[in-house]
């Protein structure tokens, strides 16, 4: 039996991570522990005897999780904040998240000799070029002025970390570093407001509930986007095979998605025309990226991940255009 650890479990990623393991009989020998403050996404699963819930916050419960930790054989901490607009109004609750209490736990696994498997991000490559390499890429970043990095700085401090201890003494660990993963279930459009969700969330907010779709500096931005699908596939891969992805980091996706944010919208607009018994009359509104996050917002071109490196080791690929990934969203609404 292989216990598996998953803090933020009812996170965007440990949901469909979670869900799909329970599903998968190559995985009939896992036991997964959950942990989070919320029980929305996962309520949707049925009782299952192989899976834990915990309702603790990492934070305030921090020797239940520690126990956690010493009877599990693999961790994955999802916790982290991960919306541009906090990292502007808020950075230093991304950076005690995301870096410090993250920092404790990843410190605990390399204490205990526990396997870890640690969400890196893309943002840490920042205004570098691509396509991005995982052993290669320069991390190039704004200002100090500029809070919106501190996320990024954040992740890569971890990331240094890692190969900090494990050089200390050999540390079981594999990177993965999400390209703007989308599915399902990604935030919630009842809770969203203007900057508070990622960017399909925000986009489908605006086009059903206002009516009105804002485009940040013209919406020429350009992101890869990755079906959640996929992506779990790479980190099921990532779990079966330690030897193979052990000390590696990865990039995890999809290069062929490669859409403006201006052209997302677009399709946002379409589909919701062409499911809906009614026509969606949309207007589009432009505002400055100051405007909408805040003075301490950079923003970044272009992002494109090689993934090379995991197509090599796993023979990983992914498979769904970015046109099935929204239909895939709109159908789950």
């Amino acid at each position: 039996m292989t216990r598996l650890l998953i803090l933020g479990a009812d996170g965007f990623i440990g949901y469909h991570l979670i869900s799909n393991i329970l599903e998968d009989k190559i995985f009939d020998d896992y036991v997964i522990d959950g942990v989070d403050t919320n029980f929305q996404r996962l309520n949707k699963l049925k009782n299952n005897n192989r899976f834990n819930f915990f309702q603790y916050d990492i934070k305030k419960n921090q020797k239940n999780v520690d126990k956690l930790i010493e009877k599990a054989d693999i961790i994955m901490p999802l916790v982290a904040i991960a919306t541009p607009k906090i990292y502007v109004e808020r950075p230093m609750d991304v950076f005690e998240l995301d870096f410090e209490e993250n920092l404790r736990i990843v410190k605990l696994c390399h204490d205990l000799n526990k396997r870890i498997i640690f969400p890196s991000t893309s943002e840490v490559y920042g205004k570098g070029k691509g396509p991005f390499e995982e052993d290669t890429t320069d991390l190039v970043y704004g200002p100090i002025q500029y809070s919106r990095w501190i996320y990024a700085c954040s992740k890569q401090l971890l990331d240094r970390v890692i190969f900090a201890l494990d050089q200390k003494r050999s540390f079981r660990f594999t990177l993965f570093r999400p390209f703007n993963w989308v599915g399902p279930y990604l935030d919630s459009l009842e809770s969203s407001s203007e900057g508070s969700s990622r960017l399909i969330t925000q986009l489908l907010n605006d086009a059903i509930i206002r009516k009105e779709i804002t485009l940040v500096d013209g919406g020429h931005q350009k992101r890869c986007f990755t079906d959640v699908r996929d992506g779990i596939e790479a980190l099921k891969l990532i779990l079966l095979h330690e030897k193979i992805s052990n000390k590696k980091i990865y990039n995890i996706g999809n290069p062929w998605n490669n859409l403006s944010v201006r052209e997302v919208s677009d399709k946002v607009i379409y589909l919701l025309n062409k499911k809906s018994k009614i026509n969606f009359l949309v207007s589009v509104s432009v505002k400055s990226s100051k405007e909408f996050y805040g003075a301490g917002y950079q923003d970044v071109s272009n992002r494109i991940p090689s993934i090379n490196a995991i197509g090599n080791d796993l023979n990983w690929s992914p498979k769904y255009s970015f046109d099935q990934s929204l239909e895939n969203i709109l159908d789950n609404i």
